[in-house]
């Protein structure tokens, strides 16, 4: 997955903008506060530190968004989101990759605390093909403290993970209370991460919302009762110069996270879902779903002709009937 032309180019001339050593201690310094959780201060201080996390992390960011947007949508197909609020927005990647999913939004909203940040976003969304993502409301605020009006769909994305759980827990109902069809939130698929979207999966439920994705039921997590953390991947293009911010040979990279979305009516939801990568060995395939009566493993042989090409063609993270 690649982010789209104009925001690639759009990086890319902000990136231009900063010494490239600058830029790659920039880089090593966002990821060193990344992996300490050390959200007690801004994670991005400098102008410097902005453009690397645009270069570095915004097309991860977005290629998470737009593959949780596309599940969500699997299951509803024919749902119209003419509205979009995007708290904790960034520079914008959940934007982007809504108006991608959603070609029927038709007005944007980005709440973002960091004033550079999101000037940031302003400067990208100008470059948009997409005339709502050219015209969004861009408001330099924060979201435990300020929502804007309602909107059909309303994200959290990479956003509560930086918060205590009880701001976190704050903003979803205030978020709720914004959403008029749809709630996505999505966290790094690591097992902080995981028990953030857990925690709002809680809240959803308690509030008596529709999971649509990826939970095929309202059971009890199955992947938390094993102590294991349900998470996904989206594979992402490098380009040159963000190889070599980070040090890396390969010309891509796998994203993982974890999301739940919700939506204010009732769901067809799918049986199961796909929550490893399905193994493929001589003779048969090995699914792991998750499924109302938690985990299961299902063996599809050869024999299987139609579930078997179903199941060779079918994805971690994807539907399972």
């Amino acid at each position: 997955m690649q982010l789209p032309a104009q925001l690639r180019t759009a990086i890319a001339t902000k990136a231009e903008s900063v010494n490239g050593r600058e830029l790659a201690k920039a880089a090593e310094q966002i990821s060193e506060r990344y992996r300490r959780e050390d959200f007690k201060s801004p994670i991005m201080r400098t102008d410097a530190e902005r453009a690397a996390y645009a270069l570095t992390r915004m097309p991860a960011t977005y290629s998470a968004c737009r593959h949780v947007f596309q599940h969500t949508r699997d299951v509803i197909p024919d749902i119209q989101i003419e509205s979009l609020v995007d708290l904790g927005a960034g520079a914008g990647a959940a934007s982007w990759a809504a108006v991608e999913v959603f070609p029927s939004v038709q007005r944007v909203f980005m709440v973002e605390r960091d004033a550079a940040l999101a000037a940031m976003a302003r400067e990208f969304a100008a470059k948009a093909y997409s005339e709502p993502l050219r015209n969004a409301t861009h408001l330099c605020a924060d979201m435990r403290t300020n929502l804007p009006s309602t909107a059909d769909l309303v994200v959290l994305s990479y956003a509560l993970g930086e918060l205590t759980r009880e701001d976190a827990a704050r903003v979803i109902g205030q978020a709720l209370e914004a959403a008029k069809k749809l709630l996505v939130v999505v966290e790094p698929g690591t097992m902080r991460g995981f028990k953030t979207v857990l925690n709002a999966r809680e809240i959803l439920l308690g509030a008596n919302q529709h999971l649509l994705a990826p939970c095929p039921h309202h059971n009890v997590c199955p992947m938390a009762v094993a102590g294991d953390w349900c998470h996904f991947a989206q594979r992402i293009e490098r380009t040159a110069e963000h190889r070599r911010l980070k040090g890396a040979e390969l010309g891509y990279e796998d994203e993982k996270f974890s999301y739940v979305a919700a939506a204010k009516f009732e769901v067809s939801r799918p049986s199961s879902r796909i929550v490893r990568h399905p193994l493929i060995r001589p003779g048969h395939i090995q699914l792991t779903l998750c499924t109302a009566e938690g985990l299961k493993r299902e063996i599809i042989g050869k024999s299987q002709k139609e579930k078997f090409r179903a199941a060779r063609a079918a994805c971690w993270g994807a539907a399972w009937e």
